[in-house]
């Protein structure tokens, strides 16, 4: 089928929402987030903050949107930050704003990935090899509680099962930051950088936000990084087309989800959220599960559920 093309007025309109989406965009969406803290300054300020007993050397190597692609991982990895110091540590941020079902298992993915380019990095010999393989820390900043137990903090390292006393050392460790948290468990230095993600008023007294928030106001005036992030909305419709192929080769209904994605991305002007919206009403009411929703929608399960008490399906 022919891919229908916009009109004038309507290619104007998609450039007005393009617009007003970016002036609109806070340090919680991944691409300004890695934009404005690559600042190696701010970037530490964060480390410290998120690991206050952590000490760490110079950092030598600050990358966003990073892809690494090689034998382990045909598909290739993107970091929305990644971050390398010379005393062998190695850290990957990500942004989290909605839920996925692969969200806990992305973090094996990542510790491997990160792990092996921070030898690659280092230029090391095969002698010593396990030794040389640097400490790796994935930070997930989330929006949403990714537990559901009101902490703001989770963090992961891996213990003997039987005997809690013993740690593994394997220098890997994993962090899941919720801004949604209910507990008193955390620092104030780091509750006020939570809050600044979550778009809540932090206190103006600390330096740090401070210098957050003009590195965020002159963002919004990098034309270079607007023109940037407008050319990735645009690719994001060619991506969901390249569902809809792959779809259509098998002679799946995944395929046709796909196209509605891309149809309704590039059709109209509502945005990608209210796109994702359309896409689960569809997949509701034609009694899609909820597994299948979840992965084409790209909705948190609680929109998802509310779609569905509006159209009076029971999706339990």
């Amino acid at each position: 089928m022919t891919k229908r093309k916009l009109t004038a007025e309507e290619r104007k309109q998609l450039q007005i929402q393009r617009e007003l989406k970016w002036q609109s965009l806070t340090l919680a969406d991944d691409f300004l987030f890695g934009k404005i803290m690559s600042d190696p300054e701010l970037c530490r300020e964060m480390i410290d903050r998120i690991f206050p007993s952590l000490k760490i050397g110079d950092i030598k190597v600050i990358q966003t949107q990073k892809r690494i692609k090689n034998a382990l991982h045909l598909r290739g990895i993107q970091l929305d930050l990644f971050a390398n110091t010379n005393d062998r540590k190695t850290f990957d941020f990500e942004i989290q704003t909605t839920s996925r079902l692969d969200q806990f298992k992305r973090t094996r993915a990542y510790h491997i990935a990160i792990g092996f380019d921070g030898l690659k990095l280092a230029n090391l010999k095969q002698s010593g090899f396990y030794d040389d393989l640097p400490e790796t820390f994935v930070v997930f900043i989330c929006t949403f509680d990714p537990f559901g137990k009101g902490r703001h903090v989770y963090s992961f390292e891996n213990y003997c099962t039987e005997d809690r006393d013993i740690k593994l050392n394997d220098g890997g460790y994993t962090v899941f930051l919720n801004t949604e948290g209910m507990m008193n468990d955390i620092s104030p230095r780091l509750q006020r950088f939570l809050d600044y993600i979550a778009g809540r008023n932090a206190s103006k007294k600390d330096r740090f936000i401070r210098t957050l928030n003009t590195k965020l106001k002159e963002a919004k005036e990098n034309v270079t990084w607007r023109r940037e992030y407008m050319l990735l909305l645009s690719r994001e419709a060619e991506k969901f087309a390249e569902g809809r192929i792959e779809g259509r080769a098998e002679g799946r209904v995944e395929g046709r989800i796909e196209g509605r994605i891309e149809g309704r991305a590039e059709g109209k002007v509502e945005g990608i959220d209210e796109t994702r919206k359309g896409v689960a009403t569809d997949m509701i009411r034609e009694g899609e599960p909820l597994s299948k929703i979840l992965k084409y929608s790209r909705l948190a399960e609680d929109t998802i559920f509310a779609i569905a008490k509006s159209l009076g399906v029971n999706l339990a």
